[in-house]
This record gives C-alpha cells, sequence and structure tokens, in this order.
C-alpha cells in the first residue's frame, strides 16, 4: 500500500491475508498519527458507516475508515454502501473487508469507479498449504525451504492463522537464514502434541492397532484425515531416506549432519527407521499418496467417509505384519 488509492475491497476466506491488509493499515495509520475508524457490519448501522466516510478529517491531513464483515450487510444496505465509496471525503483511505468468497457486485464496481482496488484471497485446499506457507514466507522476505513448509503443515495443521503466527516466530528464530525442517521441529508448536507423530510412526512401525487407536483419538480431537495422511506421507519419505544411509553403514553422527538435526530427534528419528523395513515404507509411499487423491478427488467426503477410508488405508500399510 505505498501508494495509496481512495478504496481497497478485500474479501474471500483467506483470513491470514486478509488480517494482514488490516495489521498494515492500522501501523500506517499509527505511523503517520492519522484518524483511524473502524467498523463491523451487523453490529454498525450501515447509514453511521456511509456518513463516516463521506466526512472530511478534521485532526490529520489523512484518515482511514476501515469496515469488517461487509458480508453481514443486506444488498440495499450495501448498495448505500456502494454510492458513499465512490466519492469518499477528500484524504481519506476506505478499506471494506468481506469474510466470503462472493461480493455484492455494485460494491465491486463501485471500488472500480472510485479507482481502488479489488483484491480476492481464497483460503488453500489442504493440498496447497505447503506453497501457500511457502508463499506467505516471501511476502514476509523469508525463505522456507518446500520439505520444512511440508512440515510446518503437518504439524501446526490447516488453521492459517496459527500457521502465520508459526512463520513470523520461525523467522525471527532463523534471523535472516533459510528456514529448515530442524528448525521447524525446534521453534513451531504442535498442534496435537506428539500424537500426529506418534500416529505416522506407529503406522510406519506396522503397529496397526495402535495406529486405529490414535486415529480415532486425533479424530475426536478434531485432526482431519487429510492432515494425518499428509503427515505419515512426509513420515515415510523421510524414514526412507535414513533407511537408505542406515543400509548403507553411514554413521549415525554423518546421517545428523545430512538432516542438520541431532540430539534426542536425531536418536528417536534413527529408532523409528530401524523399527521400519523398506518394503513397508515403499508401500506406505503408495497407499499414503492414493487416499490423498481419494481425499482431494471430486465432491468433497464427509467426515466418516475420510475415517473408513483411513482406516482401511492404515490395515493395507501395517495390517499384512499385524
Amino acid at each position: 500500500m505505498a501508494a495509496l488509492k481512495p478504496v481497497y475491497l478485500v474479501y474471500g476466506d483467506d483470513h491470514a491475508r486478509i488480517e494482514s491488509w488490516r495489521a498494515r493499515l492500522r501501523a500506517r495509520a499509527a505511523r503517520e498519527h492519522a484518524e483511524l475508524h473502524a467498523f463491523a457490519g451487523g453490529e454498525t448501522a450501515p447509514s453511521v458507516v456511509v456518513t463516516e466516510i463521506e466526512s472530511p478529517g478534521l485532526f490529520s491531513e489523512r484518515r482511514y475508515v476501515v469496515v469488517d464483515h461487509c458480508e453481514r450487510w443486506s444488498a440495499s444496505d450495501l448498495e448505500r454502501l456502494a454510492q458513499a465509496v465512490r466519492h469518499p471525503a477528500p484524504a481519506t483511505v476506505v478499506l471494506l473487508i468481506a469474510r466470503a468468497n462472493k461480493v455484492s457486485k455494485a460494491l465491486e464496481r463501485a471500488v472500480g469507479e472510485a479507482g481502488g482496488e479489488v483484491r480476492r484471497h481464497e483460503a488453500p485446499k489442504p493440498w496447497q498449504l505447503g506453497a501457500w506457507v511457502r508463499a506467505r514466507a516471501a511476502e514476509l522476505g523469508q525463505r522456507i525451504e518446500r520439505e520444512a513448509a511440508d512440515e510446518l503443515v503437518a504439524q501446526v495443521g490447516a488453521n492459517q492463522m496459527r500457521l502465520e503466527r508459526e512463520l513470523e516466530k520461525l523467522a525471527l528464530a532463523a534471523d535472516g537464514e533459510p528456514i529448515d525442517s530442524a528448525l521447524v521441529r525446534a521453534v513451531a508448536a504442535a498442534d496435537s502434541g506428539e500424537s500426529v507423530w506418534e500416529f505416522a510412526d506407529a503406522l510406519l512401525a506396522g503397529e496397526a492397532g495402535r495406529a486405529l487407536e490414535l486415529a480415532e483419538l486425533l479424530a475426536v480431537h478434531g485432526e482431519s484425515a487429510h492432515r494425518l495422511v499428509q503427515t505419515a506421507s512426509h513420515r515415510a519419505r523421510e524414514l526412507a531416506a535414513v533407511r537408505r544411509m542406515l543400509d548403507g553403514r553411514v554413521a549415525e553422527g554423518e546421517i545428523g549432519k545430512r538432516l542438520r538435526i541431532g540430539g534426542w530427534r536425531l536418536k528417536r528419528l534413527l529408532q523409528a527407521a530401524r523399527r521400519c523395513d523398506r518394503e513397508r515404507l515403499d508401500r506406505a509411499l503408495v497407499r499414503l499418496s492414493q487416499l490423498e487423491l481419494e481425499l482431494r478427488g471430486g465432491r468433497r467426503p464427509r467426515a466418516t467417509d475420510e475415517q473408513g477410508a483411513l482406516a482401511r488405508a492404515i490395515l493395507d500399510v501395517a495390517g499384512a505384519d499385524a
């Protein structure tokens, strides 16, 4: 928002990006010691907001008006708002926020006629979250490795606001260096403790009963089947790499150097790798990829269908040796 436009309309269900718009505008208003007036649809009468948009400022050269939750207003209310944003008061910057993937066409046209800008921020699908994390990191001036982004999603979950907070913590901890998987494990907060990783390790060690038990427990606590599949896939790739090094008689210290981890994390990873055989890991990677495609494709299945598909995959991967 370097060269400010009179009106911005930001909408969608990517709440992290939407919040960043609000935060940047608030920060700018604070730096300029400018007036800032904030309203929310459904809580403030449209007539009050219209008056504020059309009224000149009293105490600063520039003034900002933020209107959140525009989607809560009726079509007639939005028409009145559209009329106001066509001609806002001089030196007034208006930020309109709608937390929905569709907005009033009249409001969109009005913003365009005022010389403003319309931005849609749609939340990524579960399988797009890794790319979303990398893009957000770049916007923060930080680089995160692909594996580290996937691990962050697996560890934190699909909540974009939490991912945003963890990215900010990681950026500080990285101190200008690229964010890698080791840093994610050291800094990022787990969403469900160690249980998600315990599930992955039990599945890949052939402990079907334990994996089914953990999957059911995690489902009760709100974990999606997709996240468990994503975590297990990431773990299978990691363990396969470690197994190749162990089978090639690479020393444990050298494995730690190559993976850039040490201490208890390296010990745990080596223990998990020794419990797995290459055949099961290969079977797991194929079956989990199939399940991930199944969960992505077409109409999204009900939660009960997802859990059933996950249970079948657990038996396919671990049940053969259970």
